[in-house]
């Protein structure tokens, strides 16, 4: 179809969730890429998951401008401020 984009969507939620959905979307990815999945894959996405070496505090002003500035492409994926 002409609005399809040789893509897919990938949300955060899903390679941060708990170990089966990240396993599947782990799938998911690489079956759309034609790659096999190893197991250096999945150690990665389990270490990966929720950790970040930097924490990244925004002010109240900050976080207006992101939700007014992203609210109506995150509606069309399915989030709600």
């Amino acid at each position: 179809s002409a609005n399809t984009l040789p893509g897919i969507l990938v949300r955060f939620e899903d390679l941060v969730g708990d170990a089966a959905l990240r396993a599947e979307t782990l799938r998911k990815i690489c079956a759309h890429l034609r790659i096999r999945e190893t197991p250096a894959m999945q150690r990665e996405v389990q270490v990966r998951s929720g950790n970040s070496a930097v924490t990244y505090q925004l002010t109240a002003e900050d976080r207006t401008e992101v939700m007014a500035r992203t609210r109506d492409a995150a509606g069309r994926l399915g989030y709600e401020f």
